[in-house]
């Protein structure tokens, strides 16, 4: 795969953004056997994932997935400049698992350092909405 490609297993999947890759057999997530939610699957090439488990409360391209997925748009911010940031309106916002495991110790954050779940539910994806830090490519 071009975003994550496995041999026998990958461990999990979860609150990721793999988006624009291309390979030879699956653009996105290939032989990763394990569990994927909370991720965006959009614009890779051939495939967004191969076999394995279904992912799960994620956004994901052409609509195959387990419970909780979609399939629409997941609305970046600017791709083309690798701002892969969530806009105003994406349906990823509010839409992960619901059981994600929100500990009062334990504080969670995403790839720009933002508290997960700022909403009550975690968002699909690597970054939390709003994001209100400076975007560096």
């Amino acid at each position: 795969g071009g975003g994550i490609h496995s041999y026998g297993g990958c461990g999990e999947v979860t609150n990721c953004t793999i988006a624009y890759n291309s390979a030879g057999q699956v653009g996105g997530v290939y032989g990763c056997n394990n569990s994927i939610s909370n991720t965006i699957l959009f614009y890779n090439t051939p495939d967004q994932f191969s076999e394995g488990n279904a992912p799960v409360y994620s956004c994901i391209q052409d609509g195959i997935g387990g419970v909780g997925c979609i399939s629409t748009e997941p609305n970046f911010v600017d791709p083309l400049n690798d701002d892969f940031r969530l806009t105003d309106g994406s349906l990823c916002i509010d839409m992960g698992d619901p059981d994600y495991p929100i500990l009062p110790d334990v504080e969670d954050f995403d790839i720009d350092g933002q508290t997960r779940a700022m909403g009550g539910r975690v968002d699909i994806g690597v970054y939390e909405f709003p994001s209100d830090l400076p975007f560096f490519a």
